[in-house]
C-alpha cells in the first residue's frame, strides 16, 4: 500500500516536472494547454486505476453532498469577500481571453488540473495511517502548494525580500487553501475539495473583471477565508 502511494506521489512529481522543464521546450501557443490538459488527464485516469485495483472508486469515495455544497459555498464566500474588497480598492481587466474557444480551452485546462490534483490528493489521504492522519495532512497540504507554483517562481526569488513577500502573498494563502482541501477530503471527498477550488477557478477564469485590492490585503483575504471555513467545517462536523 505505501509503495502504491509512493508511485502517486512520483507521479504528481514527474507531472509538474514534465511541465515545468520539458513542456515548454517541445511546444508553445495552444500546445501548450492541450499538452498540459492531457497530462493532468493521464494523472487522473492513472489515481482512478490504482484506486479501482483496490475496489475504491476515488470520485465516490466519503462522497457527501452535504459538504460538497458547505465547500462551494466556502469557496462563493471568498470570490465575495475579495469582490467587496475590489470595490474599495481597485478591479483589473482578466489575463485570460474570453472567446468562445478560449473559455473552452480554459475551462477544460483547470478542470483537468483539478481532477488531478484533487484525485492524487484524495488517493494519498486515504492511505494515510489513522495514527498518523495529521502529520499526513500537513505533509500532503505542503507538497500540493509547492507543487501549485510554476518553478520559475521559486528561481525567481534571488533577494530575501522577495523570499519575504512570496512568502507573504503567495506560499501561506495557498498552504491554508491546500489544507482546507485536504481537510475537506478526509471529510467529503475528493467532490469536497473540487468544489471549493472549482469556485475560485472558475471565477478567476471566467470572470472578465478581477478585483485588484493591494497584495496585502488580497494575501489576508485568501488566507483568513480558508482558515475560517476549516474551522466551520470541523465544528460542523463536531
Amino acid at each position: 500500500m505505501r509503495c502504491k502511494v509512493i508511485k502517486v506521489i512520483i507521479a504528481v512529481f514527474m507531472t509538474y516536472i514534465f511541465l515545468n522543464l520539458i513542456m515548454p521546450r517541445i511546444t508553445s501557443g495552444v500546445g501548450v494547454y492541450i499538452l498540459s490538459i492531457t497530462t493532468w488527464l493521464t494523472l487522473a485516469l492513472l489515481t482512478l486505476k490504482l484506486g479501482m485495483r483496490e475496489g475504491l472508486n476515488l470520485l465516490n469515495w466519503r462522497k457527501s453532498d452535504y459538504l460538497t455544497l458547505s465547500s462551494a459555498i466556502i469557496g462563493v464566500i471568498q470570490v465575495a469577500i475579495l469582490i467587496f474588497a475590489g470595490l474599495f480598492t481597485s478591479f483589473g481587466r482578466s489575463p485570460y481571453a474570453h472567446t468562445p474557444i478560449a473559455i473552452t480551452i480554459g475551462v477544460a485546462y483547470f478542470t483537468s488540473a483539478l481532477v488531478g490534483f484533487e484525485l492524487s490528493r484524495a488517493y494519498i489521504m486515504k492511505n494515510c495511517p489513522k495514527r498518523k492522519i495529521f502529520t499526513g495532512m500537513l505533509l500532503t497540504s505542503v507538497f500540493y502548494t509547492f507543487t501549485s507554483f510554476p518553478l520559475i517562481k521559486f528561481l525567481s526569488l534571488e533577494r530575501l525580500a522577495d523570499v519575504a513577500k512570496f512568502l507573504c502573498s503567495d506560499f501561506l494563502p495557498t498552504f491554508a487553501q491546500s489544507l482546507l482541501a485536504t481537510y475537506l477530503i478526509l471529510l467529503g471527498g475528493p467532490t469536497a475539495s473540487i468544489a471549493y477550488l472549482g469556485v475560485l477557478e472558475a471565477f478567476e477564469w471566467l470572470s472578465p473583471i478581477l478585483p485588484n485590492p493591494p497584495w496585502a490585503i488580497k494575501a489576508l483575504i485568501t488566507t483568513i477565508t480558508p482558515t475560517f471555513g476549516f474551522l466551520l467545517i470541523n465544528e460542523t462536523v463536531s
